[in-house]
């Protein structure tokens, strides 16, 4: 085995990495630090290079900060008089560096006094990109919120859409799912905790009680994957004993691999894998499949670690995750 000696250094992305006394692999720029200052880098803080050239270790280079200011440089680099948007709001960035509402700062340096405790400032029009100061506003906290609690006020019963969905107004001034409303108010219950209430004949508009149903929330991902995969019109394959889909692109693919990627929204990496825990090939339940290294998928199946019970495999799985980690820390501890 090749082993480097103390003050070996190699790369590591942008940075440099060096190898201790202790034989342990460390930032070259974190240790020079901490020789110099005989102690810890303290939790909570980073070694960061004044003149951002990664390759100059001089010590008056390197200034320890807190990680929270440096998440703040990476914004606060911006040139003062700099503008950026927050939900509803545009920010301005000032002399000092810190970043402030738009209209509140130009509210102070009008009357050239801050905004009072317990005060807001609001827009006159409710138009948000409208600084003019006539149009600028200083309320106390409680005009505040009755201003805003008229312009929210509805009468209880009051409907608006929510992406499919109807929400009805309460009186407790909370808007809930009509077709919700609906079930809870029939049945004098509320809807148990990892339950959904769906439409049977998916019509958004169909509020009959004979039309709602309360399925659990396994059910329910399963009955809308499943009613996605048909939209789809897939059709469908063998290879090797896998079922293949043949999706829009007229591409083929492994149809448990396509089902685990549409329900988890990403990409499954070259280095892993999508297996049935309880080795039944066509059972697409999304609680049946998991996704794995390939070191695990050889670690389990050298050792038998899959079985019939989906429960039994995942924790065959997770004893060859601690098994290789184990294994991982023991050799790099040697080097």
């Amino acid at each position: 085995m090749n082993i480097k000696p103390i003050g070996s250094e190699k790369k590591e992305g942008d940075l440099i990495i060096i190898k201790t006394p202790q034989y342990k692999w460390k930032y070259k720029h974190n240790y020079i630090w901490e020789e110099f200052h005989k102690k810890n880098i303290p939790k909570g803080y980073c070694i960061i290079f004044k003149d951002n050239n990664l390759a100059n270790f001089a010590i008056e280079n390197l200034e320890c900060i807190s990680v929270a200011k440096k998440r703040k440089d990476s914004v606060t680099k911006r040139e003062i008089g700099a503008e950026r948007k927050t939900k509803n709001y545009t920010l301005i960035k000032l002399f000092d560096g810190t970043w402030k509402h738009k209209h509140r700062h130009i509210w102070e340096e009008f009357h050239k006094k801050p905004v009072p405790e317990g005060h807001y400032v609001i827009f006159k029009d409710n138009n948000q990109q409208n600084f003019a100061i006539e149009n600028l506003i200083c309320i106390t906290q409680k005009e505040f919120f009755r201003r805003r609690a008229i312009a929210m006020a509805l009468d209880e019963g009051s409907e608006q859409q929510h992406s499919n969905h109807l929400l009805v107004k309460l009186s407790n001034n909370k808007w809930v799912y009509k077709h919700r409303h609906i079930w809870e108010e029939f049945h004098k219950k509320i809807v148990p905790k990892g339950h959904y209430i769906i439409f049977k004949d998916n019509d958004y508009q169909n509020f009959a009680i004979d039309n709602l149903l309360c399925i659990k929330n396994t059910e329910f991902l399963q009955t809308r994957f499943q009613a996605y995969i048909q939209a789809r019109g897939y059709n469908e394959s063998q290879k090797n004993g896998y079922a293949l889909v043949k999706l829009a692109n007229s591409k083929w693919v492994y149809k448990h691999r396509h089902i685990w990627e549409e329900f988890h929204k990403k990409t499954v990496s070259g280095r892993d894998v999508i297996i049935f825990l309880d080795g039944d090939r066509t059972n697409f339940a999304i609680e049946n499949l998991a996704c794995i290294t390939r070191n695990e998928l050889t670690y389990v199946s050298h050792h038998n670690l899959v079985f019939s019970d989906a429960k039994l495999s995942a924790a065959g799985i997770l004893l060859a995750k601690i098994k290789i980690a184990l294994i991982k820390q023991k050799k790099n501890s040697k080097e």
